[in-house]
């Protein structure tokens, strides 16, 4: 049995990393340097959910040298934050899994599961729009359309890494609540 004061520690290292990850995406989203970016070419093509190999030479093209080196630069600081993300995906699952009194083999295949789709959506993501950005307008066909594939499938991966951790925050909230636990009702006599 773990010591009682692992918990909270559990909890808050999971809250502390929650809350880097989210203010680190929202400074770069926001701040520096995606915004700069978009003043070269607007949608990136990490935010569209779909685009063809035309539609990227398009964006490469309109970036420009400086654009395209700063988008370079853009994807490898959400590189760096998705990082965190992941170790963030990590604890909070082990502390939501914990608090949900998932055990054993689920436990473990879960708290690896989650936390893995997610740093496999950021890292074909990045690394694709990496290469593009590297190669240039003169990208290869298929590197487009990977990159378009890998960040069409970024959307539904995320979407099912969120439902993950909100089926885990009822467990744990029912638990907690006893939702699931048998009573005895008032007036009824035990068997």
């Amino acid at each position: 049995m773990e010591h009682p004061r692992t918990r909270p520690r559990a909890g808050r290292r999971a809250a502390l990393a929650t809350a880097a990850y989210l203010l680190l995406f929202a400074g770069q989203s926001l701040g520096w340097p995606r915004p700069q970016v978009k003043r070269y070419a607007a949608p990136l093509l990490d935010e569209r959910v779909g685009y063809g190999v035309a539609e990227g030479r398009d964006f490469l093209v309109a970036l420009g040298t400086a654009g395209r080196r700063l988008f370079l630069v853009a994807q490898l600081v959400d590189l760096a934050i998705a990082g965190i993300g992941v170790l963030a995906a990590w604890w909070l699952a082990g502390w939501l899994l914990q608090r949900a009194g998932v055990a054993g083999g689920v436990a473990r295949r879960l708290r690896i599961a989650v936390p893995a789709t997610l740093a496999l959506a950021e890292l074909a993501d990045n690394g694709f729009l990496i290469a593009v950005t590297l190669a240039g307008a003169r990208a290869p066909d298929w590197l487009l359309r990977a990159s378009m594939v890998a960040t069409a499938a970024k959307y539904p991966l995320f979407a099912l890494v969120l439902l993950s951790f909100a089926t885990l925050a009822v467990l744990a909230l029912a638990r907690r609540r006893r939702w699931f636990s048998r009573r005895r009702r008032p007036g009824r006599a035990a068997a």
